[in-house]
């Protein structure tokens, strides 16, 4: 559907993005600062229950419990809220290491007189019979 239909023109820069404050588009998925309203409501009814208080004891038993308890689960997971709140959950990257092919894979069952045979430009299956070292004929080369 076009905008026409409408009879509005989206408001954008001269790149091309929506400018701040138009009417077409609200931000990432018709949120507003990257949260849907259920949890912009969900936010602020958790920020009004935990006072400063009570969020420096939750951080108090959490440091505990990942320095001083005797359960190692316990220990683990402490010590995993903690990281995870200062430092932030580690990025998973995936690595892909392909590899390369390897230009010289189709000449490794040669024999040295035959290599030498389709060095010199020679047939490759006649030449290195005639050699007579061998005894094997070396495969064809498309």
């Amino acid at each position: 559907m076009s905008d026409d239909t409408n009879n509005q023109r989206p408001q954008r820069d001269a790149s091309g993005h929506f400018i701040k404050g138009n009417t077409t588009w609200t931000g990432r998925n018709g949120r507003t600062n990257g949260r849907s309203q259920y949890e912009r409501e969900r936010l602020a009814a958790l920020e009004r229950e935990i006072t400063p208080d009570k969020w420096q004891k939750i951080c108090r038993v959490a440091y505990q419990d990942a320095t001083e308890s005797r359960d190692g689960r316990i220990r683990e997971l402490g010590r995993r809220w903690i990281s995870d709140y200062i430092i932030g959950k580690p990025k998973q990257i995936i690595a892909l290491e392909a590899k390369p092919p390897d230009p010289f894979e189709e000449f490794r069952d040669y024999s040295i007189e035959q290599l030498r045979a389709i060095a010199s430009g020679g047939d490759s299956a006649g030449d290195a019979e005639a050699g007579g070292t061998t005894g094997a004929s070396a495969p064809s080369i498309d």
